[in-house]
């Protein structure tokens, strides 16, 4: 998600007075609740479905070198390039054991060309077995530059060094877009990444236990090691068009009403755009009278009408979409404090047309710019368990049960869930219209 999102949270806040469904009444929001109105390693068999989508690029060459003394870890990239170019960030990329894509600092704006330049950042890993290769990301989409290698990382261990031979890398996929984000030809800090590429040699690990349920459609109910359940929606209850959230579900749901997405693309219309049939949410999202129409529901999991998140959590969605031209969703995790700088974790976003369900999780100090970001190349078409874990010790991504990412990058204020329709900062085509149908949302705090 990007600031143009942020803002229409920001409008959310300062131009709307709540109105349920249920005969127009009117919910005040106090100063706390302004804000809510106001993200591998894959064997060859798995990597067209789990790995992070790459684009293996001829044009570029290196290798990588790491020391590891303990947790601390120094990582030294040196690249070349056929042609000069300015890339979007270059370094070294880790994945650990389970196949997932984990921070680690890399350079943002590298100047790379013919003469082979040397990248070098410095960061800490957990304990474990990592996979590294040179990486350089150029116009939203990573290339594996090299081959990769192998690193141990143990606490109290003595320094250990392991590289990669430089080589060309050859053969291409096709690489999916995703949010650039600019800064100076510096080392990003810890925690500054954005997904990087997976190298396909270890089968990806199965389902978590800590994610029950995968992709299937049955909604989990109950506490789970380390978390209470406070939101366990399985929309069983229809509401027509133009009645949402009434009665049914006022207590644990809110939408956002008219007014406009800061991009001028769409207007937010949750009460016209939302319906529960059938046991699913439907988010109809489309154009009327000329107008595109859009939908924000909030999730309120105290249960009693009243707004506001939780600082950690853990929220799962089951969801799919009939795709339209120009239509996109995001759920994600907002501020309380409309305050962007608190955080942002997009745990499911992407156009609904795409081929890829992405993550995202903001950077603190530089909000516009993703800490990490995962992209899976799953389809919005079929039905997908979105689930994200945020604890102190890091922000963790989870599709259908299995793990894609881990971000070190930890929001410390509390965030709310939200089921948003977005668009591509574009009025979507006359007559587009999509479905964003979610089955189920569950939600647990930390205990």
């Amino acid at each position: 998600m990007t600031a143009r999102t942020a803002t229409a949270h920001r409008a959310a806040a300062d131009d709307l007075l709540r109105r349920t469904a249920d005969g127009g009444r009117r919910v005040r929001v106090g100063a706390r609740a302004r804000v809510v109105l106001a993200a591998v390693l894959a064997a060859a068999v798995l990597v067209a479905v789990w790995c992070q989508s790459v684009r293996a690029d001829a044009a570029y060459r290196g290798s990588a070198l790491v020391v590891a003394g303990g947790l601390d870890v120094s990582a030294q990239a040196t690249v070349s390039a056929d042609v000069a170019t300015t890339a979007e960030y270059a370094g070294v990329c880790f994945t650990d054991a389970s196949g997932a894509r984990v921070d680690f600092p890399l350079t943002r704006r590298a100047e790379v060309g013919p003469d082979p330049v040397a990248l070098t950042a410095t960061g800490k890993l957990p304990a474990g077995t990592y996979s590294f290769t040179a990486c350089v990301r150029t116009d939203g989409v990573w290339s594996v530059v090299g081959s990769s290698g192998e690193l141990v990382v143990a606490a109290g261990s003595p320094a250990v060094t392991a590289t990669t031979a430089p080589a060309a890398s050859d053969g291409a996929t096709d690489g999916a877009t995703g949010n650039s984000a600019g800064g100076s030809a510096q080392a990003a800090p810890v925690g500054s990444g954005t997904s990087s590429p997976a190298d396909p040699a270890t089968p990806s690990a199965p389902t978590t236990p800590a994610d029950p349920g995968g992709a299937t459609g049955t909604l989990p109910l109950g506490d789970l090691p380390g978390w209470r359940q406070v939101l366990a929606e399985g929309f069983d209850t229809d509401v027509a068009p133009g009645r949402f959230p009434g009665p049914a579900y006022s207590a644990h749901w809110a939408g956002y009403d008219g007014f406009a997405d800061s991009s001028g693309s769409f207007q937010y219309r949750t009460r016209d755009v939302a319906s529960v049939h059938d046991g699913v949410l439907d988010l109809h999202t489309r154009t009327e009278d000329g107008t595109a129409l859009g939908a924000g529901v909030v999730a309120l999991v105290d249960g009693d009408g009243t707004w506001g998140g939780r600082t950690y959590g853990r929220y799962s969605v089951r969801f799919r979409a009939d795709p339209g031209t120009g239509w996109g969703a995001a759920f994600l995790l907002w501020s309380d404090a409309d305050d962007w700088h608190d955080g942002e974790i997009d745990f499911a976003e992407g156009m609904t047309t795409a081929t890829t369900v992405d993550a995202h999780n903001h950077d603190l100090a530089n909000p516009a710019a993703n800490a990490l970001s995962v992209f899976t190349p799953a389809t919005w078409d079929q039905w997908h368990v979105a689930t994200v874990e945020w604890t102190p010790q890091g922000v963790t991504f989870f599709l259908d049960g299995r793990r894609t990412g881990t971000s070190a990058t930890v929001p410390t204020r509390p965030l709310h869930l939200v089921l948003q329709t977005i668009t591509g900062k574009t009025v979507p085509p006359a007559g587009s219209q999509a479905h964003v149908l979610v089955d189920w949302v569950a939600a647990w705090e930390r205990t």
